[in-house]
C-alpha cells in the first residue's frame, strides 16, 4: 500500500505496541455536524417508526417501506454510499451514531442495518461503476430495498459451504442460480438482493440478483422469537438468470466479498447493542425511581445500585471499545480512497485488517447488552415479566445479537486464529511475543510504578501477562493450538478485556473534562479493576490446562499487589448520577 497509509494501525497491534490517545475517536469527539446527524435519527425513529411498530410487528410491510424511502430523504440510508452515486458518504463516526440511535427502532433498527451494511456495502466496495451507478443510488435514496442472502439450511456458522450453485448459460451471458437462502432479513419487502452460490460447484461468487426476475421468490414470514417489526424469510431461487455483468467482483472472490462486509457488520451490530443498552439503562433506571416499597424508591436499595452500577459500566467499557473500532476503520477505508488507483483487490486486503478487533466489538457487545438487559428486567419485577412493558421486547429482541453475523462462539474463535496467523506469518508480532523474558516479578512490579493515571500500569500489567501466557501455550501446542477451541476462547475474552481498558483509559486520557475535583472517573477505576481481576482469573484457568509454576507465581504476585478499592461504594456513586439523571450516564 502507498504512503498514504501512514495513518492505518496494523491491526491487534494493541496487544504488543504502545498506543495513543491522540487518534482515538470516541463519542465526545462528535461536531455540530454528528450532533445534527444523531437527532435526525432519533427525531425520525421516535416520531414515524415508533408509532409504526404494532404495525410493523403484525407484518404490515407496506409501512416498511414507506419508513424506508422517508429515511432515504433524510439520508439516513445513504451514509456510507459515495457522493457521485447519491450518498452522503459521510465519516465513520458518523455512520456510527445513526446506526446507535436506529436501535431505539426494534425489529425495524435490524432491517435498516442489513440494508445499509451488508445489503449495500458489497456493492459500494466490490462493486464495479456499471454496477454502482445502476443500484446505489436506489438503494441510497430507499426506492430499492436490500438483502443479503448468505445463510442456507444447514451450512450455520460454516456459510462458505453453500449448496446454490450457479452454471452458466450455453451463450455465457449469464448464470442459472438455484437454491434456497435461509432467515433472510428484508425477505418480503427488499427488490434487491446479494445472493451467494456456488459456480461449477467450486467457486463461492457474489451476485446481485433483483425481485422481479423470473425464478425469484419468498416464503412465509418465520415466526421468530424477537425482533418481530422486521421481514425475515426464506429466499428461493429457481432457475433465475442473472446476467453476467451482475457478479460482483470476480468469479470466486465471493468469499473474500462475504468475510470482509461481515468485519463490517459485526462492528455495525456491536453499535445497535450500545444502542438497546442504553434504551434498557432508561428503563431500569426510570422504574427504580418510580417503583417505591417500603415507603422509598427501590433505586436507594444496595443491591438495585448494583444493578444499575454494573449496567453503566459495562455499557461504557462496550460504548468506548466499538467507538474506537469507529475510528480504526475509517482510517482504514480513508486510505484506500487515497490510492492513486483505488481497486477492488486493494480494499478486499485493506478491510480485513481490523478482523480482530470487530469480532471482539461483536461478541463483548451483545454479550454486555444481554446481561443490561436481563438486570433492567429483574428491575422491574413481576411487570417486567407482562408483555405491555417495553423492557419485555428489548429482552427478545436482544438475545438474537449474540446469533447473528457469526455466532459469538465463532467470533471467539475468529479472534484465536487471528492470533495464531500473527504468530506465524507478522515477524513483528511473534517476536514481541516470544522474545519476552517470563520475569514475573517484573510483571507485577509495573503495578507500583508512578503514573498519573495508574490506571496505565494496570493496562500495562495485563498485556504483559497476556504476552506471558500466550508464550507458554504457544511452546506448548505450536500449530495443534487451533485445535483447543477452550483455550483460544479464553484468550480471546483476554483480548477483549485488553482492547476495552486501553479504549476505557484512552477515551478518559483524551477527555480529562471527566475528571471532577481532580479525582478520576469512576467508572474508569471500577471497569479496570474488575477487568483485571477478570483477566486473572482466565489466566487461572488458561495455567490449569498448561501448568507453569513461574507463570502461576507471577499471577499471585500480581494478586498481592493490587491495590484496595471501595468498589461498592464508587458503584454506589455511579449509581446515584444514573438515578438522577434516569439514563446512561459518564461519570
Amino acid at each position: 500500500m502507498s504512503q498514504t497509509t501512514s495513518n492505518v494501525v496494523e491491526g491487534a497491534s494493541f496487544l504488543v505496541d504502545e498506543q495513543t490517545a491522540e487518534n482515538l475517536i470516541t463519542p465526545e469527539d462528535v461536531t455540530d455536524m454528528h450532533k445534527m446527524m444523531e437527532k435526525t435519527t432519533k427525531d425520525f425513529v421516535a416520531e414515524k417508526v415508533v408509532p409504526k411498530l404494532d404495525q410493523l410487528e403484525r407484518h404490515e410491510y407496506e409501512n416498511a417501506i414507506s419508513l424506508f424511502a422517508q429515511a432515504g430523504e433524510l439520508g439516513l440510508l445513504s451514509m456510507d454510499v459515495p457522493e457521485e452515486y447519491g450518498g452522503m458518504e459521510l465519516d465513520q463516526l458518523s455512520s456510527a451514531l445513526i446506526t446507535e440511535n436506529f436501535s431505539r427502532a426494534e425489529g425495524f433498527a435490524v432491517a435498516h442495518n442489513i440494508h445499509v451494511g451488508v445489503g449495500t456495502l458489497p456493492i459500494t466496495y466490490f462493486g464495479n461503476q456499471a454496477q454502482k451507478e445502476k443500484y446505489l443510488p436506489a438503494i441510497a435514496s430507499g426506492e430499492h430495498i436490500a438483502a443479503y442472502a448468505l445463510t442456507e439450511p444447514g451450512s450455520g456458522s460454516d456459510a462458505l459451504a453453500a449448496k446454490a450453485t450457479a452454471i452458466e448459460s450455453e451463450d455465457g451471458t449469464h448464470y442459472i442460480l438455484n437454491g434456497e437462502k435461509q432467515w433472510i432479513t428484508n425477505a418480503s419487502i427488499a427488490s434487491v438482493f446479494i445472493v451467494f452460490a456456488q459456480v461449477n460447484k467450486q467457486d463461492f461468487t457474489a451476485f446481485i440478483v433483483e425481485r422481479d426476475w423470473e425464478g425469484v421468490s419468498t416464503g412465509p414470514e418465520e415466526d421468530k422469537l424477537g425482533i418481530h417489526s422486521c421481514s425475515t424469510a426464506t429466499l428461493n431461487l429457481e432457475d433465475v438468470k442473472v446476467p453476467k455483468e451482475n457478479i460482483i467482483w470476480e468469479i470466486g472472490k465471493g468469499h473474500l466479498v462475504a468475510l470482509n462486509i461481515l468485519n463490517i457488520a459485526r462492528y455495525k451490530l456491536a453499535l445497535m447493542s450500545v444502542g438497546q443498552a442504553k434504551r434498557a439503562i432508561e428503563l431500569g433506571a426510570a422504574y427504580a425511581n418510580e417503583r417505591h416499597q417500603f415507603q422509598q424508591p427501590i433505586a436507594s436499595f444496595g443491591m438495585i445500585q448494583e444493578k444499575i452500577a454494573n449496567m453503566n459500566v459495562s455499557l461504557f467499557a462496550a460504548e468506548s471499545a466499538v467507538y474506537r473500532t469507529s475510528g480504526l476503520l475509517d482510517d482504514v477505508i480513508e486510505s484506500v480512497y487515497q490510492q492513486e488507483e483505488t481497486t477492488v483487490d486493494i480494499m478486499g486486503q485493506s478491510l480485513g485488517e481490523y478482523q480482530l478487533e470487530c469480532a471482539v466489538n461483536k461478541f463483548s457487545a451483545s454479550e454486555m447488552l444481554d446481561k443490561v438487559v436481563d438486570e433492567a428486567l429483574q428491575i422491574h419485577g413481576g411487570y417486567g415479566y407482562m408483555s405491555e412493558y417495553e423492557i419485555t421486547n428489548l429482552y427478545r429482541d436482544a438475545r438474537i445479537d449474540r446469533i447473528f453475523e457469526g455466532t459469538n462462539e465463532i467470533n471467539r474463535l475468529t479472534v484465536g486464529r487471528t492470533l495464531i496467523n500473527k504468530m506465524r506469518k507478522s515477524k513483528h508480532f511473534s517476536e514481541k511475543i516470544l522474545a519476552q523474558e517470563i520475569n514475573g516479578k517484573n510483571i507485577a512490579a509495573a503495578l507500583q510504578k508512578e503514573d498519573s493515571l495508574h490506571e496505565m500500569n494496570v493496562l500495562q500489567t495485563a498485556k504483559q501477562l497476556f504476552r506471558m501466557l500466550l508464550q507458554t501455550i504457544w511452546n506448548q501446542y505450536d500449530k495443534q493450538l487451533i485445535e483447543e477451541q477452550e483455550v483460544i476462547a479464553l484468550f480471546a475474552d483476554m483480548v477483549s478485556e485488553i482492547y476495552t481498558m486501553e479504549s476505557v483509559i484512552y477515551r478518559s486520557k483524551k477527555h480529562p473534562d471527566f475528571q471532577k475535583d481532580n479525582e478520576k472517573p469512576l467508572l474508569l477505576e471500577v471497569y479496570c479493576y474488575e477487568s483485571i481481576e477478570r483477566i486473572l482469573g482466565y489466566s487461572k484457568q488458561l495455567l490449569n490446562r498448561v501448568p507453569d509454576t513461574t507463570v502461576l507465581e507471577t499471577i499471585q504476585t500480581v494478586y498481592s499487589q493490587l491495590p484496595m478499592i471501595d468498589i461498592i461504594d464508587k458503584k454506589r456513586q455511579i449509581a446515584q448520577q444514573v438515578s438522577k439523571k434516569a439514563a446512561y450516564t459518564v461519570v
